[in-house]
């Protein structure tokens, strides 16, 4: 007798329910915890109203989606696929929920990981809980932008190089920003450089000048010269008109201050993590609040140009009367710019203000408008050429006013009277 073995063979379609129904909660659960990350983001950012929406942010949103979307295909998609993508998805949301518990920014982790991997090419500044960040002291970097390609060189103390005079009778200061520095030009090209070079060659010329700093910056960097032991014998701040937008906390300067100036040609689009100084008024005083970053600053004040315009002229008056307590002569310079539109002035174009001109006159700050030295900006690029840094330097180095503070016995000889 042979016994016959029943064999049940299950049909596709009955697997396919099968497969569908053990999917179902699954399906559902995904769906649910996907919108509801990404509702409660856009709900956070929408309640919060803190301005465009954050990296962090952005990678939840993303997450929820992605999790949404998936939980609607689940059924569709391979099985073994839909695991690794599955439990991807999840691990990442899950890992991100806890460094968010402990306020541990992943992106700050990778951002400083790209960093010491690939260093930036202009490897020459680095924090400063004082002026948000400072040059690197004995670094070099190389700037490459379009046709420019230049080298720039910090000495030991932390300043571009300039002229190094034997016995030096003293010491020119120069303050500023890249305009003073020298972006896109060599070494011996930033009008600091030339000054000690062909003009005040028994003098050391320092190069203050940073490339992002603004006016604040500059009232630090004086108070730092006034510390030393022998005070500077003149100081020099090169002001431009976009200082009053560096001067407070502007949330856009301080993202592109911390966010977008990371390496030189952007691969990877990372911070170098530069802050910025925070100063109030207060009680008629300036106060420093301590340095911020992009992620300090929620919203700008709607008060915001006013406070930036009383904080500029503060810090100029204070500059122009520490100078004068310490007899040491001070002379604010309007520097050549680039003509063309600037919509956060009022007339929208790029010009000296008025109320800088008003200041001027009122606290009888030494003024030196040397616009007409404009000979020409780098290509593609709105900073002066070194043919303007050497006209700016002709026009300091023959000041005859400058002169004689500097060499008061020496005679000059009077122009001619016609």
């Amino acid at each position: 007798m042979y016994l016959q073995k029943t064999v049940q063979v299950k049909s596709p379609d009955a697997e396919s329910t099968i497969h569908s129904r053990t999917l179902r909660p699954i399906q559902w659960g995904l769906v649910i915890i996907g919108g509801g990350v990404s509702g409660a983001t856009l709900i956070s950012e929408f309640v919060n109203a803190v301005g465009p929406i954050d990296r962090l942010a952005w990678l939840y949103l993303g997450l929820g989606v992605c999790l949404f979307l998936f939980g609607i295909a689940l059924d569709r998609l391979p099985s073994s696929f839909s695991l690794f993508l599955g439990s991807s998805l999840l691990s990442l949301l899950v890992a991100c929920g806890c460094l968010g518990a402990f306020r541990v920014d992943p992106f700050e982790i990778t951002d400083r990981l790209l960093l010491a991997l690939f260093p930036p090419e202009v490897g020459i500044w680095e924090f400063d809980d004082r002026y948000g960040y400072n040059h690197r002291p004995g670094s070099s970097g190389r700037f490459q932008k379009g046709e420019i390609d230049v080298q720039y060189d910090i000495d030991p103390q932390g300043f571009r190089v300039t002229p190094d005079p034997e016995r030096p009778r003293g010491r020119i200061v120069c303050l500023g920003c890249s305009f003073t520095f020298g972006t896109g030009v060599e070494d011996d090209e930033p009008y600091p450089y030339v000054l000690g070079e062909d003009y005040w060659k028994d003098y050391k010329v320092r190069n203050r000048g940073l490339t992002g700093w603004g006016t604040q910056h500059a009232y630090l960097a004086l108070l730092e010269e006034l510390q030393e032991t022998v005070s500077p014998t003149m100081v020099f701040y090169g002001w431009i008109p976009s200082h009053r937008e560096r001067n407070y906390i502007r949330k856009s300067w301080v993202e592109h201050i911390g966010r977008k100036w990371g390496l030189t040609r952007n691969l990877f689009g990372v911070s170098d993590f530069r802050r910025h100084p925070h100063f109030e008024i207060e009680d008629g005083e300036l106060v420093f609040q301590g340095v911020v970053g992009p992620g300090d600053v929620q919203q700008d004040p709607p008060d915001l140009k006013e406070r930036e315009i009383a904080l500029t002229l503060r810090f100029i008056v204070e500059m122009n009367r520490l100078t004068r307590e310490e007899s040491i002569p001070f002379y604010l310079l309007n520097l050549p710019v680039d003509p063309g539109t600037n919509p956060l002035e009022t007339t929208g174009k790029i010009e000296t203000p008025g109320y800088l001109l008003d200041a001027v006159e009122k606290d009888g700050i030494p003024y030196l408008d040397l616009m007409d030295t404009n000979r020409g900006f780098l290509p593609g690029d709105y900073h002066p050429n070194r043919l303007t840094h050497r006209e700016i330097a002709r026009a300091l180095g023959e000041n005859q006013e400058i002169r004689e503070i500097l060499y008061p016995f020496l005679e000059y000889a009077q122009p001619e009277v016609p």
